[in-house]
């Protein structure tokens, strides 16, 4: 009799567990008005997807070939990461530059300076463009950010 019971409250509450939907939004997480909810509301608009993690990284300088190598190795690793569908940093930015060629294109970084001096340029070259400034670094060349974006997932992939 008891397993019975069992049986068919087990049922009843399946029933209607099915209809149970997981919001992991993290808007819905965070009361309106809240500085971080703003904050993630302007990332949310810069980016446009949540489904983006931004990684600030510290530096006295980036542009040293130590710490350029440390991105570049960071950028790497994440992007090999199963479920990261493209990393945005210092080291993956794309670009088009003109050359004695004509117009290139292709990272901006395409391999990490290796002295002093090709550091300096590649920091002219990065801070002189209003695209990457505030975006894969800041303006005093101390934090370069990188945005790692997820693959998408359907609702039974998250569950």
């Amino acid at each position: 009799m008891v397993l019975a019971v069992m049986l068919a409250l087990t049922a009843w509450f399946g029933w209607f567990a099915r209809d149970i939907k997981v919001d992991s939004s993290v808007e819905n997480l965070l009361p309106s008005g809240d500085p971080d909810r703003v904050f993630y509301e302007a990332a949310a608009k810069q980016y446009g997807d949540e489904e983006v993690t931004l990684v600030g990284i510290f530096a006295d300088d980036i542009f040293t070939p130590g710490t350029l190598a440390k991105i570049r190795t960071l950028s790497d690793r994440v992007a090999a990461i199963d479920g990261v569908h493209e990393v945005l940093s210092l080291a993956t930015v794309k670009a088009a530059m003109l050359d004695d060629f004509g117009l290139c294109t292709g990272r901006v970084m395409r391999d990490v300076p290796k002295t002093a001096e090709e550091a300096a340029a590649l920091r002219a070259r990065v801070l002189s463009e209003p695209l990457y400034v505030g975006n894969v670094v800041l303006a005093h060349g101390r934090a370069p950010g990188m945005a790692v974006v997820y693959d998408a997932m359907s609702e039974d992939e998250f569950m």
